[in-house]
């Protein structure tokens, strides 16, 4: 299968998806979705990573998850940023120098997605760990859980054998980047809501 052309951060951020995927299928969720973009409109849709389905009512669960090469994921991970000249930008249709708002934060982002594709819970992920200003913004959604590399490692040793999917036995960052992204689908799933 021919993959679209990844830049190297795209890549880690696709191949932490999968893992997390196959993490999910061996912990016992059945129907695990990754890349899935829900769309109420032509423009108008969220991307989430990953999904899954929990509990006899079937309550939709989204992850989004946050790859770190070293250090910690902060808070904030973008600004406001300007069109620049003869330039649009997805569905902002501004003119040149025009500033259009982005969400800087990743814990309200989650929030967000959450309530946009109406999930019950939302999981925020990293494979490092988060600055404690994440950890207590965290707590003011109580829809919202953290999950960092402790927890992973806790899960992976105690609930998944990927370790048995995926060639490399090492770490978890070994694990990851292991993963060749040609026996996986990279494309995204279209959800109309």
């Amino acid at each position: 299968m021919a993959i679209r052309k990844l830049t190297p951060e795209q890549e880690r951020g696709t191949k932490f998806e999968i893992w997390g995927e196959l993490l999910l299928q061996e912990i016992g969720y059945k129907r695990v979705r990754r890349n899935v973009q829900y769309h109420r409109q032509r423009y108008v849709y969220r991307q989430v990573d990953l999904e899954f389905k929990e509990g006899w009512k079937k309550n939709l669960v989204i992850l989004e998850l946050k790859y770190c090469n070293n250090g910690k994921v902060n808070l904030k991970l973008r600004s406001s940023r300007k069109f620049q000249k003869g330039r649009k930008s997805g569905t902002n249709k501004g003119k040149a120098g025009q500033l259009f708002k982005t969400i800087e934060d990743i814990v309200i982002e989650t929030e967000e997605r959450r309530r946009f594709v109406k999930a019950r819970r939302a999981i925020l992920m990293t494979n490092q760990y988060f600055s404690d200003d994440v950890y207590q913004k965290a707590e003011m959604f109580p829809n919202l859980k953290i999950y960092d590399l402790s927890d992973l490692m806790y899960l992976e040793r105690n609930y998944g054998t990927i370790s048995k999917l995926i060639p490399s036995k090492g770490s978890i960052r070994e694990q990851i980047n292991s993963i060749n992204l040609r026996q996986y689908r990279i494309n995204a799933i279209s959800e109309r809501i």
